[in-house]
């Protein structure tokens, strides 16, 4: 038997018929069929730049991508808290940094409020210890998926994960990978 690593062979549940997929992006699915709570959408998001309104399909990727890894695993992908040193919002980045890698230092100083959280450097101000751990160790050690599948949804979700948003790629180009299927 072969093990799946696509959308539609890991996450379809075979004793359940298979319903129409959702067209409304705000409307919450269920992770886990066994639960009886849609998750909540999350407000907190990857920062975005501005840039003129482009049609849906050709906009980097950024809004839906937490959602993704939520309605896999039932789990925020990102789920911060403030401490006695630093605030919700860095250890927000921090969560990102250990599981994306480092900022680049030109993207990180230069928003409106990036003195509060990073150094000149570019290196967080109130959290020097980070504990990387990547995507795909996340999706094994935490939630136990097969090591095939936390690759195929590791590929997948990462790109659009991208700090810079010009090097993410489009829905239209997300909806082109594999992990999809047919």
């Amino acid at each position: 038997a072969t093990i799946p690593t696509t959308a539609p062979d890991f996450l379809a549940i075979p004793h359940e018929p298979q319903l129409p997929p959702c067209t409304n992006p705000n409307f919450p699915l269920p992770a886990n069929p066994e639960s009886h709570f849609p998750l909540p959408h999350n407000p907190r998001r990857l920062p975005t730049s501005p840039s003129p309104p482009t049609p849906p399909l050709l906009n980097p990727t950024h809004l839906c991508s937490p959602q993704a890894f939520e309605l896999a695993t039932g789990d925020y992908l990102f789920e911060p808290h403030s401490g006695d040193e630093y605030s919700r919002d860095e250890d927000h980045i921090a969560h990102m940094v250990e599981l994306l890698g480092e900022i680049p230092p030109h993207f990180a100083l230069s928003g409106r409020y990036s003195r509060e959280y990073f150094t000149r450097r570019g290196e967080l101000r109130h959290i020097p210890n980070l504990r990387p751990w990547a995507l795909s160790s996340v999706l094994l050690e935490k939630y136990e998926w097969p090591r095939e599948q936390a690759a195929a949804f590791a590929q997948f979700l990462l790109p659009m994960l991208e700090f810079l948003p010009e090097q993410r790629p489009t829905a239209a180009q997300c909806l082109e990978h594999p992990w999809l299927g047919p």
